[in-house]
């Protein structure tokens, strides 16, 4: 009787073990992951670093201001001490949601995830291809070259 009960809780520790290793899996990650979109007027690249610290850049600004929490598949971030927040949905390579500032604006964003080594981080991943980010338009958005000037 005694080892019957011994065997069935190791077999019950078990099961509960790969239930929670089945759980982890399937949650999204987003610690050390970077992602890129566009945003307002410009493409920005977002690292979410471990520790829940949010660092960004967008032209030739970088800044290491920003906070940010995953909960399920809810992704929360804000920058520059609150100054701008957002609450979205992540979806394996896909984050989206909606950003406000302390201005009352508010907007749509998507952003994509960027895998390193096999993309590089300043380049926007759409569809698979990497794309210079100043080519780098929302999504249903065509990029479209400038055609050069006729010259007579």
């Amino acid at each position: 009787m005694k080892l019957r009960s011994i065997v069935f809780l190791f077999v019950l520790i078990g099961a509960a073990a790969i239930a929670g290793m089945a759980q982890a899996a399937s949650q999204p990650s987003l610690s050390d992951s970077m992602w890129v979109g566009y945003d307002l007027d410009g493409v920005m690249t977002f690292h979410f670093e471990k520790d829940g610290i949010l660092s960004y850049r967008y032209g030739d600004n970088s800044f290491r201001n920003g906070r940010w929490t995953l909960k399920g598949n809810v992704v929360k971030f804000q920058m520059n001490e609150g100054y701008r927040v957002f609450t979205g949905t992540i979806d394996d390579q896909t984050i989206t949601g909606k950003s406000s500032n302390e201005t009352g604006k508010e907007w749509d964003l998507t952003i994509y995830r960027v895998s390193p080594p096999n993309c590089d981080p300043s380049s926007f991943v759409l569809a698979g291809t990497c794309k210079p980010l100043k080519m780098a338009k929302p999504a249903g958005k065509a990029a479209t070259k400038k055609k050069p000037a006729v010259r007579n």
